[in-house]
């Protein structure tokens, strides 16, 4: 009686191969084991179609993973010191995040045994720099399933072992100073110098710009003679000195402090002081036109007690020129080395009153035709503004006089220009102001005036109208 001959296949980890005769042992498989189970006749007959030999056994294919890797190589600070930068890291290593075989990656991957039958692909942005980690996604090849028959993708959790999170190595500081000088009638002692730094240490002082420090003063370090004192320096975390330690090291810090000087008190002036000036109201005419007067002429103004200002440096205040009451102010400073009477070295302000004669004397009404009683007051040329690159004028206010209102058909007003020193004129615009650009000047210089034309209707005449100019203003030379 024939028997069958039967065959068995064992699975070992995650592959499996099928025994049996005829059949080949598939190559690329982690780990195999073989086992078989034979009842043999002792009067076998191979002819007997019933005996099974194998023949129609299917080869199984099986890709095998570990549930977790471990990266292979050091990641440093300067290839990755965050999320993101350990991210394009990785993404680039791993072929830009395309599927690759496990051959093109096993470098990177410690667990190489346990891989098989695998494509492999980092999965971006899974980088965990706090954790160290990363995910890559694995998939049996064709023809290839894990050992439960399935073929899906899966997630695999790969750690960084070798992930350096030391961003910066720091150098030790040498050579501190402290940019705040101390000065002498403060600190006369190492007692009085610590008592100060104590109250006012600050680390913005320090000459150190590494913002990768924790500074902090160490107490009772400060040296009088020596002109120093210490500062403890720790790294921040991540940051490391150059040995790869972290902890504190104390460092010595310069400071100056400045001699003790003995001021005299010799400096001095005279309060109430008072001047004489004539200014000529084409160009000074109102708080504005003053201060930029005195902001370039103060210099040459001649005060009435100026003899009595001694040791002291005096300057205009800028924007302090009063017009109408003929003030100014002056800001007083002893010299290096000298202080007021008082003591005191801060600068004091002084009023000074004087007679400003302002000069309308130069504003004559030019008589065209008529111009007898036509204005209740003339108008006059400002200096408004007077800048680097130009010069503002504007025209004063004024007034008809009813008599010739009431015969008044309208007016226009112009402002002219001469550049050939009142030669010839030209009507250059119209309006309440004119401002001139200094960088166009010609060389000749240029002179403006205001022009004002009225139209009136005579009644004697039986209503006829006429036009003629009834005002011009003297010219004023443009400061260039």
């Amino acid at each position: 009686m024939n028997k069958k001959k039967i065959l068995q296949s064992v699975l070992v980890g995650t592959s499996a191969v099928a025994i049996g005769v005829g059949i080949g042992v598939p190559t690329g498989v982690a780990s195999e084991k073989q086992s078989s189970n034979v009842d043999i006749n002792d009067n076998q007959n191979t002819d007997n179609p019933n005996i099974d030999d194998g023949s129609s056994s299917q080869e199984q294919k099986f890709a095998s993973a570990p549930q977790q890797a471990v990266y292979e190589g050091s990641i440093n600070w300067g290839e990755a010191k965050d999320k993101d930068s350990l991210n394009a890291y990785l993404y680039s290593k791993f072929h830009e995040g395309t599927s690759q075989s496990y051959d093109m990656v096993k470098d990177l991957l410690e667990n190489d045994n346990e891989f098989a039958n695998v494509e492999v692909e980092y999965v971006n942005n899974s980088a965990d720099y706090e954790k160290s980690s990363f995910e890559i996604k694995v998939t049996p090849i064709q023809d290839y399933s894990w050992n439960d028959n399935t073929n899906a993708s899966k997630n695999i959790l790969v750690e960084i072992p070798k992930l350096d999170k030391t961003e910066w190595i720091l150098n030790v500081p040498q050579n501190l100073s402290y940019s705040q000088t101390i000065e002498g009638k403060d600190v006369k002692n190492s007692e009085q110098l610590n008592s100060y730094l104590t109250t006012n240490f600050n680390v913005s002082n320090l000459n150190l710009e590494n913002d990768n420090l924790d500074i902090k003063l160490v107490e009772n370090s400060a040296s009088f003679e020596n002109k120093n004192f210490k500062v403890a320096v720790t790294p921040k975390s991540g940051f490391a000195w150059t040995d790869g330690k972290t902890g504190t090291i104390q460092v010595v810090v310069n400071v100056d402090i400045k001699a003790e000087v003995v001021l005299q008190k010799d400096a001095s002036f005279a309060t109430g002081d008072t001047y004489n000036l004539s200014l000529d109201v084409n160009y000074v005419t109102n708080n504005n036109s003053f201060d930029n007067y005195l902001k370039t002429n103060f210099k040459t103004i001649d005060l009435e007690k100026y003899s009595s200002y001694k040791n002291v440096d005096v300057k205009y205040v800028d924007g302090s020129a009063n017009y109408d009451n003929s003030q100014f102010k002056l800001s007083i400073t002893p010299l290096a080395g000298h202080a007021f009477n008082d003591g005191t070295v801060e600068p004091k302000i002084q009023v000074v009153t004087g007679g400003l004669d302002k000069n309308f004397a130069n504003f004559d009404t030019k008589s065209i035709n008529r111009t007898s009683g036509v204005f209740k007051n003339i108008p006059y040329i400002i200096l408004d503004d007077n800048k680097n690159d130009s010069v503002t004028y504007s025209i004063s206010s004024w007034t008809y006089e009813w008599e010739f209102l009431r015969n008044l058909e309208g007016w226009n007003t112009y402002w002219s220009v001469s550049t050939d020193n009142g030669e010839t004129w030209e009507r250059a615009g119209s309006g309440k102001s004119v401002t001139v650009n200094k960088t166009m000047l010609p060389e000749s210089g240029l002179l403006i005036r205001y022009e004002v034309e009225v139209k009136e209707t005579d009644i004697s005449a039986y209503g006829i109208s006429s036009s003629y100019v009834a005002y011009i203003s003297n010219p004023v030379k443009v400061l260039n």
